[in-house]
């Protein structure tokens, strides 16, 4: 059982910030899912109780600190190849070689997936149409069959052909339809279009959601790696540097950034992803994804 110092040095810990600031007594309440009263008993007095209750937590965040010495995969690039060629996308100009992942490559990513669970579903887009994989169903059950639900991104060019293969999957399968196809003809024409496809699929295994860049009032595209550069801020939250992730490409390597198109920050492979580590690469800099940690973090 630990002392009312160790009690209190495990609050501190969990309450700790990038910026120096500690989480709120509210916050942390919050976060714990316990009064404000029980936080702030602990941080005046230590109770006995509280105490059992941050030796468990401090257990859970060493286990999740160990956890992340795996990387964990953030997305695969099921393949590159795409048949739109967007001038917001600097897919068209990709500076490296472009295929399809093979069933070699996938096993490995499932089995490594399987180590480090991230959420219940992988997904399967990086700088490609998805759709195009030329043994789409093969490599779709393939992953079914590890026991991992499927999130794509796709243009939709290719749904009403492959539409018939997603139902098939013995799987939850769900699906961001992106706006390129309705670019020029702006939100009403993207909304009518995925309310459309919406009711296809009611009740089945797949779900077709809205693209994170579509409002109805306008869509909105960032500036991939090629943003105006500015001062890189270690406080600002990313999934890939603070939580040690990744993105696999095609042909199994291992990128430090899901928006890094030529593959520059490109650090292992999954061949061999003992110990390897997501860095940070000249993509940082002109990064606009970047954003406050979550509460808690």
């Amino acid at each position: 059982m630990a002392t009312v110092a160790e009690a209190q040095a495990a609050l501190a810990r969990l309450r700790e910030r990038s910026d120096g600031v500690p989480l709120s007594v509210e916050s942390t309440a919050a976060l714990l899912g316990v009064p404000e009263a029980v936080v702030t008993n602990a941080l005046d007095h230590g109770k006995w109780g509280w105490q059992i209750q941050l030796a468990i937590l401090e257990t859970e965040r060493r286990r999740v600190a160990e956890a992340r010495k795996i990387i964990g995969i953030y997305n695969i690039e099921l393949t590159n190849y795409c048949n739109l060629k967007c001038s917001y996308c600097p897919q068209p100009t990709m500076g490296r070689a472009k295929g399809h992942m093979s069933e070699v490559i996938l096993a490995l990513c499932l089995e490594h997936s399987l180590k480090r669970r991230i959420g219940s579903a992988l997904i399967i887009n990086n700088f490609g149409e998805p759709l195009l994989h030329p043994e789409l169903e093969a490599r779709l059950r393939q992953i079914a069959a590890a026991g991992i639900d499927i999130e794509i991104n796709s243009n939709g060019v290719l749904l009403e052909k492959k539409l018939p293969v997603l139902l098939s999957i013995p799987c939850r399968v769900e699906l961001a339809l992106s706006v390129h196809q309705w670019v020029q003809q702006g939100p009403d024409a993207y909304f009518a279009a995925l309310k459309g496809w919406q009711e296809r699929v009611a009740g089945t295994n797949v779900t077709i959601r809205q693209a994170s860049n579509a409002s109805e009032k306008m869509f909105f595209f960032h500036a991939w790696s090629k943003g105006a550069p500015q001062a890189w801020d270690p406080s600002l939250y990313c999934e890939f540097l603070w939580d040690n992730r990744c993105t696999v490409l095609w042909n199994g390597d291992l990128a430090s950034c899901c928006i890094d198109c030529d593959g520059e920050s490109v650090f292992g492979s999954i061949t061999d992803p003992a110990g390897m580590r997501s860095r940070p690469w000249r993509g940082c800099e002109t990064c606009d994804y970047r954003h406050a940690p979550p509460e808690g973090r």
